[in-house]
């Protein structure tokens, strides 16, 4: 690993598009059943891939940050204030991997499980509130 003052360019373009991403994938996510019927899938298509991509993205940011030193904290940070910002810190990477793992998973689980069983699974059992509705 390098030592370096400020975070590499490579760091920061993925810090960057991984954020927007997600700021795009939730907005799709939220404001799909608003949308006119006829573009939905479309939406709904781009946030799929989007989530795919993000955890590509975010994979190879975590590769990134392990072969690559962070800058260091800033000075004048207690102790338990460079703790928390490191486990906030890690707390998104568990985040950004696990969340579009755990969403392939629940999607192809519900795709073969009721062919598996013959019986209908629900991909959530919460019910779907629109924004409409608030």
């Amino acid at each position: 690993m390098t030592d370096q003052q400020t975070y590499s360019n490579t760091a920061l373009r993925l810090h960057w598009l991984i954020g927007l991403l997600i700021i795009a994938n939730l907005v799709g996510g939220l404001v799909h059943d608003d949308l006119p019927k006829a573009i939905v899938p479309t939406v709904m298509g781009l946030h799929k891939a989007s989530g795919i991509l993000i955890l590509f993205l975010s994979v190879f940011r975590l590769y990134w940050r392990l072969t690559h030193r962070p800058p260091s904290s800033a000075a004048g940070l207690k102790g338990w204030e460079i703790g928390l910002s490191h486990l906030t810190h890690w707390g998104f990477y568990l985040l950004m991997v696990v969340v579009p793992l755990y969403v392939l998973l629940a999607v192809s689980v519900s795709v073969l499980l009721p062919i598996l069983v013959k019986l209908p699974v629900p991909l959530m059992a919460l019910p779907m509130v629109t924004l409409s509705e608030r």
